[in-house]
């Protein structure tokens, strides 16, 4: 019996040395909610990032640019996905009309239909890319405003920034992020 208690107790020790506390756990794990524009290409490069320095960056299904500046604004995360400038009064305002994702899957199951989305949520598919007046998007024509549909893909954060946030924002401004970006039809412009 006494052996029994005294494993116990030991294991209960150890548990509360292999269990990290909360503080732990959020400097381990960058969760970046918000639009879902950027959701396929982002996840793209949070695999590479994680794989690269075995650390835990996640992007989850959009709660749109809004529900993702409300939570970096309450101090719940530190960086959100947004895919349009910000307002003047982003605490209280904004709506979804139509999410990425969804519109992705409706365009992807109603043959002959049209839709609005950015090239990096379009990768895999199939859809087919529609040239404007004869003009297709690409790096050159979205910069200089001949090809006019574009929509902006950003981060935003309070500062100071740190920790695995920091080192993730520094990743998306590497050569290697920045040709994935690339590949999936997003265009790198710099820090606004």
């Amino acid at each position: 019996m006494f052996r029994t208690w005294v494993f116990m107790f030991l294991a209960v020790l150890l548990l509360g040395v292999f269990i990290p506390s909360p503080a732990e756990t959020a400097e381990k794990i960058l969760i970046i909610p918000g639009s879902g524009d950027s959701q396929h290409l982002l996840r793209h490069l949070v695999d590479i990032f994680n794989r690269r320095t075995g650390l835990l960056v996640a992007i989850p299904d959009s709660v749109g640019n809004s529900g993702g500046i409300r939570q970096v604004l309450k101090g719940r995360v530190k960086l959100v996905r947004v895919a349009r400038r910000l307002t003047e009064n982003e605490a209280s305002a904004g709506q979804v009309v139509y999410p990425t994702l969804e519109m992705r899957r409706v365009l992807m199951r109603t043959v002959g239909s049209i839709g609005y989305l950015p090239l990096s949520a379009t990768r895999d598919s199939g859809l087919t890319i529609l040239w404007i007046d004869g003009v297709a998007p690409d790096g050159v024509t979205t910069e200089n405003g001949r090809y006019p549909y574009v929509v902006p893909l950003a981060l935003v954060w309070k500062p100071p920034l740190s920790g695995i946030a920091a080192r993730f924002k520094d990743y998306l401004f590497s050569a290697e992020a920045r040709r994935v970006m690339q590949a999936f039809g997003a265009f790198p412009v710099g820090v606004d």
